[in-house]
């Protein structure tokens, strides 16, 4: 108590001193307990359901496509479900789009198709009503949905008494069985389930739906296990089956493992190395403060030791101050990091795909206390330890001699802030990385004009549209209403706009043998009507677009993206070659009539090419329309919705948004990646300009009297800037270095997360060294200064 009270005087006497070492830690600190939190979220936090960690996912995977996380089909489970030993429990769910609708305008929600038993084996008891029981899941059950906490309370008031009641869920009559508790949204963020029906009969595994299944082991069962067993049935199933395999081996893991892929967890991990790295450099740079303030109290030093003070005591002063420093910085720390944490999680919250409900409760919870008091503890350590020990171990005589002046050498403050330099590199190299790539994303020329373009997309359900002629004659039918709509000028009707979705199908090369592995290759495929390239005004490269005869009558014709013709018939042209979708042999034969330029279809994977379909020819129940507007394209969004309702009353249109905001959206991921490693850099920067201006104000007070001496001897300004500037340009050119060389490895990391920019990027790297040149030289212009201003007489009377 007596060291703490001693430092605790000394840090309110030099208030300046303490702001900075604290604000440094504070940053440091807080972003570290921000990322520890958010790894506890996304990949440690169990799913939040009674004895969460024992829930188990299984899926497919498939060697040759390098894919990990494959759905099972329904007839796999079924087999699986029946004859495996190792579950307790085994579920299965499948995600869709759920349209519901009573007294007022329908609404559309993210919702699960679940096995009865879902709700049981999770140990979550409905609210209100039964939920589904055995047998609601086959064909001739009457239909039953399960409503979320939010949905009743939003659509319908909280009704106590909705058990029972009768609403329209996909166009048909559903009796509600239930509701759920409140913030219940398995399996990822849905509101409303209904039973999976499992008893639909399909011939070919690839038609069936393919589902993901999960369940609770036996009591003593291991995963590894379970993994073999399963292993043994899909063999068996994939020798039974005729057509190609769809998957060579069994996936069994922990449930939250499903949902954040090694993506998400390269740049978690990522950004927490780089988060340490912030908070050494913040370390650093209070050792180096301390290194300095011990260097002036070197001569009470040497008198407290020289009338019997321990050197146990003296380093104990020492450790003091740094606790003082890091318990304040961990309290304002904690703060940042809680608000930072709130605020990014708003924004993930927001996406169009947010991860499951709950990784984004990223709360700083007493784990993380305890880790930020592990963390303020051992930030106290390294950055007092060595200044402390080094204090208590000055000669007094010599520091009595010197009055203290150069008790404490500056190589270790130089060296301190060499590392740290080296290590801002690092991160301004990452930082700059992601930047490039989010502008280069921004900046690439779309084919397509996407302003003033407005789209939404509509789920047309067989009760209503039992086949493809219903779906193409209500999508006619929208075309001819939006197209009479004031303030549109071209409609078009596609299954998917850019930057959205795509569904994939195999594709057979007319006069090619598939690869020699047996495996057809897979394509994104997209139907589209001529309207859609009109209002996307899209044009083809070669060829010609659709026209009114390619109907369901003509022959079958397709356009393809002109990357994905010249991956097919590379060095040939490929209008007139013909290919078939899927497996079928007797699949007709379709013909190309025209290449387009590249647009991208997903997202998160702007580089895939697809082909196009006349939409008459290959309708979808899942659609999207088009229409270009005069002006602001959000202004027809009311009469887009009415003309949807004026066709069919239980029919809502969801992601209704301008085609910009697609773009926007695909560019979301990286842009949140870019500001997150900008913020930083950014400190880091800033952190290692503080020390280098420490060091190098530090280096001109300890030489104070030799530059008194110098001038008083005719050196000019020259000189003494040379002699500063010299110093800071050793650490500078030392930092920058060994930095460029620890972030081309760093960098690595990034490399698939890169879009139009290499890991290696010469111009960020050049880039970075500047920066980090113009911001020492604006840390050296203060010291520079001050040594230029000083007096030779003043000097010689210096101590």
């Amino acid at each position: 108590m007596q060291e703490l009270r001693f430092a605790c005087r000394g840090l309110l006497r030099s208030p300046w001193f303490t702001l900075t070492a604290v604000g440094m830690l504070a940053i440091g600190l807080g972003l570290t307990m921000f990322m520890f939190g958010a790894i506890q979220s996304f990949m440690l936090r169990p799913p939040p359901f009674p004895d969460g960690e024992s829930m188990i996912h299984v899926g497919y995977a498939d060697s040759l496509t390098q894919s990990d996380s494959l759905g099972v089909p329904t007839g796999d489970f079924l087999t699986m479900r029946r004859e495996q030993t190792t579950f307790a429990r085994f579920e299965a769910f499948s995600q869709g789009i759920i349209n519901l609708s009573g007294d007022g305008r329908p609404e559309h929600y993210n919702g699960a198709f679940i096995t009865p038993g879902t709700f049981a084996t999770l140990g979550v008891a409905p609210l209100m009503g039964p939920g589904f029981v055995d047998g609601d899941d086959i064909d001739a059950a009457p239909l039953k949905v399960v409503l979320g906490h939010s949905v009743w309370q939003q659509c319908f008031a909280g009704d106590p008494d909705i058990v029972g009641q009768q609403v329209q869920v996909n166009g048909n009559a559903a009796t509600v069985a239930g509701v759920m508790p409140e913030h219940f949204a398995f399996p990822i963020n849905n509101a409303v389930w209904l039973p999976l029906q499992t008893g639909v009969a399909v011939l070919r595994r690839r038609a069936q739906v393919n589902l993901e299944v999960w369940g609770r082991l036996q009591a003593g069962v291991t995963p590894q296990v379970a993994s073999a067993e399963l292993m043994a049935l899909l063999q068996r199933i994939e020798a039974d089956d005729a057509g190609d395999a769809i998957a060579d081996r069994v996936v069994v893991k922990p449930y939250q493992d499903e949902f954040i892929g090694n993506t998400t967890r390269r740049i978690i991990s990522t950004m927490f190395v780089s988060v340490l790295l912030v908070l050494v450099i913040a370390c650093v740079n209070v050792a180096n403060l301390l290194i300095a303030r011990s260097a002036r109290r070197s001569r009470e030093a040497a008198i407290r030791s020289a009338i019997g003070a321990s050197r146990l005591r003296m380093v104990l002063d020492g450790l003091a101050e740094s606790l003082l420093i890091c318990t304040v910085a961990g309290v304002i720390g904690f703060g940042l990091a809680q608000f930072g944490s709130e605020l990014t999680m708003q924004v993930v919250r927001s996406s169009e795909n947010p991860p499951p409900y709950w990784m984004t409760d990223l709360r700083i919870d007493g784990i993380s206390v305890l880790f930020a008091a592990a963390v303020a503890v051992l930030a106290a350590l390294v950055a007092g330890l060595w200044p402390a020990w080094r204090a208590a171990t000055v000669a007094s005589a010599q520091a009595l001699r010197d009055g203290g002046a150069g008790a404490i050498g500056g190589r270790i403050g130089r060296g301190l802030t060499t590392a740290q330099i080296a290590l801002c590199v690092v991160l301004l190299v990452t930082a700059g990385l992601t930047l490039r790539s989010v502008i280069e994303r921004e900046g690439m020329d779309l084919p397509f004009a996407p302003d003033n373009v407005i789209s939404g997309r509509l789920s047309l359900f067989d009760s209503s549209y039992p086949g493809n002629a219903e779906v193409a004659a209500f999508a006619d039918a929208l075309r001819l209403r939006l197209e009479a709509t004031p303030g549109i000028e071209a409609v078009g009707i596609a299954s998917s706009v850019p930057f959205s979705y795509a569904g994939g199908r195999l594709i057979a090369i007319e006069g090619r043998a598939p690869a020699a592995e047996g495996r057809l290759p897979r394509v994104d495929v997209v139907s589209a009507d001529r309207g859609y390239f009109d209002s996307l005004q899209l044009g083809v490269l070669r060829g010609r677009l659709f026209e009114a005869d390619d109907d369901v009558d003509g022959r079958r014709v397709a356009l393809l993206s002109a990357p994905l013709a010249a991956r097919f018939w590379p060095g040939e042209d490929a209008i007139g070659k013909r290919f078939r979708l899927g497996e079928a042999a007797q699949a007709p034969w379709i013909e190309v009539v025209g290449l387009l330029p590249h647009v991208a279809q997903i997202g998160k994977d702007i580089e895939r090419p697809a082909l196009y379909l006349p939409f008459a020819q290959q309708p979808s129940r899942f659609f999207s329309f088009t229409a270009r507007t005069v002006g602001d394209p959000y202004a027809s969004a009311d009469a887009i919705r009415d003309a949807v309702v004026a066709l069919d009353p239980d029919l809502p249109v969801y992601w209704l948004r301008s085609l910009r905001d697609w773009v926007d959206i695909a560019a979301f991921d990286h842009r949140l990646l870019a500001a997150l490693f900008g913020m930083f850099g950014g400190f880091a920067m800033l952190l290692a300009a503080a020390g280098l201006y420490a060091v190098l104000a530090y280096h001109v007070s300890q030489r104070t009297r030799e530059i008194g001496v110098r001038r008083a001897l005719g050196a000019g300004d020259r000189g003494i800037v040379q002699m500063v500037l010299g110093q800071g340009l050793r650490q500078l050119l030392i930092g920058v270095g060994v930095g460029l060389l620890l972030a081309l490895g760093f960098a690595q990391l990034l490399a698939g997360l890169l879009y139009g920019v290499t890991a290696h990027d010469p111009a960020t790297f050049i880039g970075v060294a500047v920066l980090l040149g113009i911001v020492a030289l604006v840390a050296a212009l203060v010291p520079t200064r001050r040594a230029l201003c000083v007096a030779p007489m003043v000097a010689l009377r210096y101590d």
